[in-house]
């Protein structure tokens, strides 16, 4: 889940920046909606499919594993860290607790517009149909409705209002908001939804602009646009997360721009297709593919053993002008002291007095990381285990796999001078005082 995570705020952070970068100041406003509306679809999908996807290299390398002594946790094993919220039940209350603070503003903007829409009552001018409401300060559409203050009922530019409102309508603008509303309160830890929220929402508004100015020239409607803000004709817009209100202030200087901007010239279209390889890319990086010379996998088939190398894999605590004999047992006591540093028996398994031993595999790679964490063997329960029991045992599975996959960064092994992985088996028991 943490790597999943991390994928997801990275992905979502590199598509952000090259859209603020690129797209963002082209007119090609249809094509920068699409995007907008697909990168979070790249942002959390890649991270979800790419590990299921089998990787060629990791199984032609033929690793021969090193499996090391078991290192034995009790329930009165110290805890070192003494952080709280590094508890998982912690981070868990953390994330339901933004869920609920992001829901509540949403599911009130709902029965908010819900409730200005039932109380408006209909008006009509020319071709155009919309309702009028003395609830709201600001036009705002919503899915088919078009809603207008008391106070644009009669205004001589209300054309190029019910204008701009209409492509908001028509477009169905309300899912889109809709669509990164629901992705803000899932995924609200990450600041780039926020950001690309905001985008689609400067968006929208740029496209519907470009259909208001049919109705009127280009310095009526931006007259009308900064009365709206400076000479306080019109009050600011409603804080309704679900509509698209016309006035915003904070948006208004790019929209101004927009309006005014020459169109961006049709060779730069090409240029969109520049994510189709940065998502190739991301999925290979999920997928901790790589791209190695097969002479380099030969070197990593080779470093198998303990016996075959010429050294382990170091601690940098670990003095690598040692023995070779020292330097693997410094690196064996370092990883025993790493897990009774860290790790804590997991509290429902205690609880239920369950006891067990987990065989985590993992590889420490040519350049040191720890990878390909998995288990091998789960804790052995019997046929007629409960739910709770079999709860306990996967949080003890889990307790074992995170404190492995956050082993430091080693000095890798070597063989013939040259760096090389070594992949390894340690069991972890799990034992009640």
């Amino acid at each position: 889940m943490s790597l999943f995570i991390i994928n997801t705020l990275l992905f979502s952070g590199i598509y952000y920046s090259l859209y603020a970068l690129l797209f963002r100041k082209w007119s090609f406003l249809q094509l920068n909606r699409t995007i907008l509306l697909c990168i979070p679809l790249l942002s959390i999908g890649i991270p979800i499919i790419a590990p299921f996807f089998k990787d060629p290299v990791l199984t032609r390398t033929g690793f021969s594993t090193t499996l090391l002594p078991e290192v034995v946790i009790n329930d009165m094993q110290p805890h070192s860290s003494g952080i709280p919220y590094a508890n998982p039940v912690y981070l868990l209350w953390i994330y339901l607790a933004g869920f609920v603070f992001s829901l509540i503003p949403f599911v009130f903007g709902f029965f908010k517009v819900y409730h200005i829409i039932r109380q408006s009552h209909t008006g009509k001018l020319n071709e155009w149909y919309f309702r009028v409401s003395s609830q709201t300060d600001s036009p705002f559409a919503f899915f088919r409705s078009i809603i207008i203050p008391m106070a644009l009922k009669d205004h001589p530019n209300l054309n190029a209002v019910l204008k701009h409102e209409e492509v908001h309508s028509r477009q169905l603008h309300s899912i889109d908001n809709i669509y990164y509303n629901l992705l803000g309160i899932v995924f609200w830890f990450n600041p780039f939804i926020h950001l690309l929220k905001r985008e689609l929402r400067q968006t929208h508004e740029c496209l519907a602009d470009q259909k208001a100015l049919e109705e009127t020239s280009r310095e009526v409607y931006a007259r009308m646009l900064l009365s709206s803000t400076f000479d306080k004709e019109w009050s600011l817009p409603m804080t309704i997360s679900t509509v698209n209100p016309f006035f915003n202030s904070s948006l208004l200087k790019t929209r101004i721009t927009m309006m005014y901007k020459k169109e961006s010239p049709q060779w730069l279209r090409f240029t969109y297709w520049v994510l189709l390889p940065l998502a190739v890319a991301m999925t290979l990086h999920a997928c901790n593919k790589t791209s190695e010379k097969n002479e380099d996998l030969e070197n990593e088939a080779k470093a198998i053993t303990f016996a075959e190398v010429e050294q382990p894999p170091l601690f940098s605590s670990c003095d690598p002008a040692a023995s070779a004999d020292d330097q693997k047992v410094c690196f064996q006591q370092g990883i025993v002291k790493h897990l009774q540093d860290h790790i804590e028996y997991p509290e429902q398994a205690k609880l239920m007095g369950l006891e067990g031993k987990v065989f985590v595999e993992f590889v420490i790679s040519k350049t040191g990381e720890v990878t390909q964490v998995n288990t091998v063997r789960r804790i052995t329960l019997p046929e007629d285990a409960s739910r709770e029991m079999k709860e306990a045992a996967r949080q003890m599975e889990n307790r074992a796999l995170l404190l492995v996959a956050d082993l430091p960064t080693f000095k890798p092994a070597q063989l013939n001078g040259k760096d090389v992985a070594m992949k390894f088996v340690l069991p972890i028991g799990f034992k009640l005082s």
